[in-house]
């Protein structure tokens, strides 16, 4: 098993805007490949009208060994986001 190194969370104010406002809905985007269709991203909708854009980076290392990192960014609503679909009220418990 390989030893990993600790890193320092990039974009940790956005799980703060997460936690702070709630989630009022989601939507992902498919990415399609001859072989398969994947995601590409997830936009999580809070309520205090921010969106939260969650996507992956897979990094190449040597001998076939990969690294990825999730990025999270706070993006501007926008009427070119990808359509919501709310969750209801009873899944905020």
């Amino acid at each position: 098993m390989n030893d990993f190194e600790s890193f320092p969370i990039v974009g940790e104010a956005a799980f703060e805007l997460l936690k702070n406002s709630g989630l009022k809905g989601f939507s992902c985007d498919r990415r399609e490949y001859p072989t398969h269709v994947s995601m590409s991203s997830v936009w999580l909708f809070l309520f205090d009208r921010n969106v939260l854009r969650v996507t992956s980076e897979m990094h190449d290392l040597k001998d076939w060994d990969e690294v990825g990192s999730i990025v999270v960014d706070v993006v501007p609503l926008t009427d070119d986001l990808p359509q919501m679909i709310e969750l209801p009220c009873s899944w905020g418990g």
